[in-house]
């Protein structure tokens, strides 16, 4: 009877042995799995984080646009006003320096004028003296005459 079950045993020791390893190979199988899909899910958190801060950033997109449209308008505008102050300035230079010249000719004519008035004032008093003068040569002839 020993040896009946020693062969038995011995197929129950097999079989016993063979499903120890299929176990083995699954539980590996299993353990493999759960690592790929412990990496897995590491990768889908980084991606998550990444799509996160990708979604932040396009969000952010039309404020940083609006700035930066701003200050390129800004920084063109100031060029434009600072080309336009200039040229500006070269085109009224020579007309200022014509009107510069008319205001010199203009106090100079004003200069003239008034040394010509205050000739023609002094000529009025010496020309309304000698009138005095002889006026009074005449009167006091006439009166001598009108006596004598």
């Amino acid at each position: 009877m020993n040896q009946e079950r020693h062969p038995n045993r011995s197929k129950l020791d097999f079989l016993y042995h063979e499903v120890l390893g299929e176990v083995a190979d699954l539980t590996q199988r299993i353990e493999g799995v759960n690592a790929r899909q412990a990496q897995t899910v590491g990768d889908l958190v980084k991606l998550a984080t990444g799509l996160e801060v990708a979604s932040q950033s396009l969000t952010n997109l039309p404020i940083e646009l609006g700035l930066q449209v701003q200050q390129s308008l800004q920084a063109g505008s100031q060029q434009l006003q600072d080309e336009l102050q200039l040229r500006m300035q070269k085109t009224l230079a020579p007309t200022q320096a014509r009107l510069q010249s008319l205001a010199n000719d203009s106090a100079q004519y004003a200069r003239l004028a008034h040394h010509s008035a205050k000739r023609i004032t002094v000529l009025a008093i010496i020309a309304g003296a000698i009138a005095g003068a002889l006026g009074g040569v005449l009167a006091g002839v006439a009166l001598s005459r009108y006596f004598t």
